[in-house]
């Protein structure tokens, strides 16, 4: 998906709530705005969005000498998350068809994303839960995903966010282990999960975890390592969570499902949806 000029003010409003999150005083924040501000003349409306938000959260990176700045919130999401992941375990497995039920939570989980939350905005998974189980699916592919995973010799799922990564188990449960491998980032983006993250949700201990080696949102095949390039042409099925994923990732390849909340109006356009649906689609 290419940078659309809503996109620009978009990252901005971004860069401004890790800048406050990163810096620890005015003159850091004011100085780093500024080298965020002229990162953000350079860039390429033709390249995806994930391209110019991984620039800048890497200039806030450097100039606030943060690596992580979201680490704290994405021990808390992780630790929200898995109060209450053997409830929606049970939920899931009492369920009329198990399947619908983890996706919907999965993608549920893609709220805790601190790219679209507002500065000091409560990340509402229980609510985010209920909406995902009752309302219909703006895009409904889920009979082809069901098929898709029933046929896959080699599964790829690439994770998004910290918090989310651990309701990803619940959709992992109905992956076959020997034959699904996660990926997550390299090292710090924004709230993305990391292999630490992977490792405090339980994923590591039943299926292989790769990382991307990327410290860029979604999938940019530039930023990326080559052993992870060649996971994801190798795989008969790639599972890509979260909007990063859809931007980076839409029309590229065959035999990819896309599971995320359309949470803004560039995207909900971009595929058509209302914003705020649930996407299951086929690449």
């Amino acid at each position: 998906m290419k940078t659309y000029l809503d996109c620009v003010s978009c990252l901005v409003r971004q860069a401004v709530d890790a800048v406050k999150v990163a810096a620890p005083d005015e003159e850091t924040r004011m100085k780093t705005l500024r080298a965020v501000l002229e990162e953000a003349t350079k860039v390429d409306y033709a390249s995806s969005p994930p391209a110019m938000g991984g620039r800048i959260h890497r200039v806030i990176r450097e100039a606030t000498g943060n690596p992580d700045p979201y680490l704290e919130m994405k021990k808390h999401c992780n630790r929200l998350a898995l109060d209450g992941l053997e409830d929606l375990r049970a939920r899931v497995d009492a369920s009329s068809d198990p399947l619908d039920t983890a996706v919907r939570i999965a993608i549920a989980g893609n709220v805790m994303d601190f790219s679209v939350l507002e500065a000091g905005e409560d990340v509402r998974i229980e609510e985010a839960i209920d909406a995902a189980l009752q309302e219909p699916f703006g895009i409904d592919h889920l009979d082809a995903f069901r098929e898709a995973v029933d046929e896959a010799d080699s599964i790829l799922y690439l994770a998004d966010n910290a918090g989310e990564i651990v309701l990803d188990n619940l959709l992992l449960d109905r992956l076959p282990a020997g034959h699904t491998v996660v990926s997550v980032k390299g090292s710090p983006i924004i709230n993305d999960a990391l292999m630490e993250d992977a490792e405090e949700a339980g994923i590591t201990r039943r299926f292989e975890v790769i990382t991307t080696g990327s410290s860029f949102p979604g999938v940019l095949p530039e930023t990326c390592s080559r052993s992870f390039l060649d996971r994801l042409e190798r795989a008969d099925l790639v599972i890509a969570k979260g909007q990063a994923n859809y931007e980076s990732l839409e029309g590229t390849r065959r035999g990819i499902f896309h599971l995320f909340r359309a949470k803004c109006s560039i995207v909900s356009r971009d595929v058509g949806v209302p914003q705020g649906s649930w996407v299951v689609m086929k690449g």
